[in-house]
């Protein structure tokens, strides 16, 4: 499938220069009587949108498919250079501000009482770490557990996510955006000889099957990477704010959205381990679910799209009827 790539403009901060982000959109489903279904995703770690071609092109018809590149990548204004605390919450407002641009330019259905149309925001890899400060916003929005210019004013962004936001999906976060500390595995990759961005790569290919590889290509966006891995949840002096953030949106889940976690069971264990971390903290929440694909790896929504496709629209479906359907739910299993 042959994507075209647009751009947004946001002017989120008052008196700041505008950011732009680009974007491909498939675009509003056709002959669909129902609201529709949108999917914002959300990038990792030197890659961009391009990332989620092969699944975009495999969700059911009912389904529009937006990704965007974040700050630093192909298309997109350059990364955040304040402090690193500052970051986390400028750019949540990124993400933030990309939900109202697509509710409000591009005219996304809102959900309904009954959970159709609306928006499902899927975060990957470091792509989730601004899908969960996100949550902590929903969470605690008078009082966030992070830093916010004081000329912001929240209340647009959280009107419309109210009225637009249906789910989020954390699909394979890495300890980074929690502030865990380094596995074995990562540390080495961390305290390696190689320099980073050589010793990155060699740590997480190999786990992809060798027939698979050449898949991955069309992502690699490695020109300002190494801006995106100081500035923003991978520095450890900010790793108290991290894992406060994760705490406070992941013990109260707001009622009025569901929150999904999926992980693949041979991941990296940097991944496995915080897949268990998350999932302790959201408990027995009903309008949670936690799902685990037997196998796999942290590409598979790249090599792998017909059989991701399918466990997240399953997902998808389990959190609509935890959050829309009345009365007590039996958990699922892992």
């Amino acid at each position: 499938m042959a994507v075209e790539w647009k751009t947004a403009t946001l002017a989120p901060i008052p008196g700041e220069e505008p950011i732009h982000l680009g974007y491909f959109d498939t675009g509003a489903p056709e002959n669909v009587q129902e609201p529709y279904t949108t999917i914002i995703a959300v990038h990792g770690f030197s890659s961009n949108g391009g990332a989620w071609e092969n699944s975009a092109a495999l969700f059911a018809k009912d389904v529009r498919f937006i990704a965007h590149n974040r700050r630093g990548y192909l298309g997109s204004s350059d990364h955040y250079e304040g402090e690193a605390k500052d970051a986390v919450g400028r750019y949540m407002i990124d993400l933030a501000g990309f939900i109202r641009f697509v509710a409000e330019k591009l005219n996304v259905p809102a959900k309904d009482e009954e959970g159709r149309g609306g928006i499902v925001v899927m975060g990957w890899s470091k792509g989730t770490a601004s899908t969960m400060t996100l949550l902590s916003l929903l969470a605690s929005p008078k009082q966030p557990p992070f830093s916010l210019p004081g000329s912001l004013d929240l209340q647009p962004y959280l009107s419309t996510l109210k009225t637009h936001l249906r789910h989020l999906i954390l699909f394979e976060p890495p300890g980074e955006t929690i502030g865990l500390p380094y596995t074995p595995d990562y540390a080495a990759v961390i305290n390696s000889d190689k320099p980073f961005m050589e010793a990155f790569p060699a740590w997480l290919v190999p786990t992809v099957p060798e027939e698979k590889r050449h898949m991955l290509g069309k992502a690699v966006d490695v020109k300002n990477a190494a801006k995106d891995f100081t500035v923003w949840l991978a520095e450890r002096t900010d790793e108290k704010e991290c894992a406060r953030v994760a705490e406070v949106g992941l013990k109260h889940v707001p009622k009025d959205i569901g929150v999904g976690l999926i992980w693949c069971a041979g991941s990296i264990q940097w991944c496995r381990d915080t897949g268990a971390w998350i999932a302790e903290r959201l408990g027995d929440q009903p309008n949670t679910v936690v799902r685990n694909i037997p196998g796999g790896h942290h590409f598979f929504n790249i090599t792998d799209a017909e059989i991701f496709v399918p466990a997240i629209e399953s997902l998808i479906a389990e959190l609509d009827k935890r959050v829309y359907t009345p009365g007590p739910i039996v958990p699922s299993a892992l």
